[in-house]
């Protein structure tokens, strides 16, 4: 069966190639009768346009790339789903890359992107990323940038984010008014802005208490992985230092927290109490099972396709566009674990 080009469309209807393409694109400056005609013939004999070539001359590709840390974390598959199918609903592809929480590989992955000529690249940085020329050759490729989650401050875009100052603080402080006084925290890595903005959270809830601050009770899970945080808990366990409450980082080093809790014949939450973050789909199995704060992540997709979206039409009108940081509303679901 011969495979059907614009230019058969067009000899078929005596036009231009240009005219069957604006017909099939929706333009409004051909006569509507040759475009009801067209359009007609287009949907009779299923006719599909060459999208790779079509991108080639209006350089449109109307794909996007997506560049998340890991895609075992069950926090930034639910993201990328919800970017995928906010994409879709306005007719963008998405070309899915993971750095595994490797900077060399976030470089390869955007690098790959660009020279693929997408219109846009969304980001949640990797943990080991300190430099940022590669999100800048984004930028000078006029390729949109929009960070998400784990972003810098050093490089200008839009970004998508949970409030972790103030959602790290709200947890600290429920934690005090049921009585906890000796608060641990097991935070990530000193280079994750969420890592830091939890730190801050926390800090600032302790000296609105009066609690002083001590860092001995303080953690850190440099990999976020479940058997550094059962490493972490014991050494302090060991060490003999008291503490009454747990705020994790996220829910993975929360799961790895309650196991050595259990180990250890630690009663939760009567003896010690446990939170995490990102409400991950485990953290209601767990025995107890785990009080986290979910941070919407159905909310991401939506928020960065609109800001792509917006910063795309303000381009094309060649007018300045103001750079949007959105914070994601997060709120606290409550189980055995506190």
């Amino acid at each position: 069966m011969k495979v059907i080009k614009l230019k058969d469309i067009a000899e078929r209807f005596n036009v231009s190639v240009s005219t069957v393409s604006k017909a099939i694109a929706g333009y409004t400056d051909i006569k509507k009768e040759t475009k009801k005609k067209i359009l007609e013939y287009v949907k009779k004999v299923n006719f599909r346009p060459n999208s790779i070539a079509s991108s080639l001359k209006t350089k449109k590709t109307k794909t996007i790339g997506i560049v998340i840390p890991n895609i075992q974390n069950f926090f930034f598959a639910k993201i990328l789903d919800s970017i995928v199918n906010a994409g879709m609903s306005e007719g963008y592809r998405s070309v899915l890359m993971c750095s595994n929480e490797s900077f060399e590989k976030e470089v390869e992955c955007v690098d790959e992107l660009i020279n693929n000529n997408v219109e846009a690249v969304f980001i949640a940085l990797s943990d080991r990323t300190t430099e940022y020329a590669h999100l800048q050759r984004v930028k000078d490729s006029a390729i949109i940038l929009i960070q998400f989650d784990k972003i810098s401050k050093m490089i200008q875009s839009s970004t998508v984010t949970t409030n972790n100052i103030e959602s790290a603080y709200e947890l600290t402080e429920m934690l005090i008014k049921s009585g906890k006084r000796k608060i641990a925290h097991l935070r990530g890595g000193y280079i994750s802005q969420v890592s830091i903005d939890r730190f801050i959270g926390y800090q600032r809830a302790l000296e609105k208490n009066e609690i002083e601050f001590d860092k001995n009770l303080v953690m850190i899970s440099e990999n976020g992985s479940f058997e550094e945080a059962v490493s972490n808990l014991q050494e302090i366990i060991d060490k003999g230092i008291d503490f009454d409450a747990v705020l994790a980082i996220d829910d993975k080093t929360a799961m790895g927290t309650i196991k050595c809790l259990l180990t250890n014949k630690i009663k939760i939450p009567e003896q010690v109490a446990v939170v995490g973050f990102s409400n991950a789909a485990y953290s209601k199995y767990l025995t107890p099972s785990l009080s986290s704060m979910d941070q919407s992540t159905d909310l991401f997709g939506t928020e960065i396709i609109r800001l792509f979206l917006e910063e795309k039409k303000m381009k094309k009108s060649s007018l300045d566009y103001d750079f949007s940081h959105v914070k994601i509303p997060t709120h606290f679901i409550k189980r055995e674990s506190f």
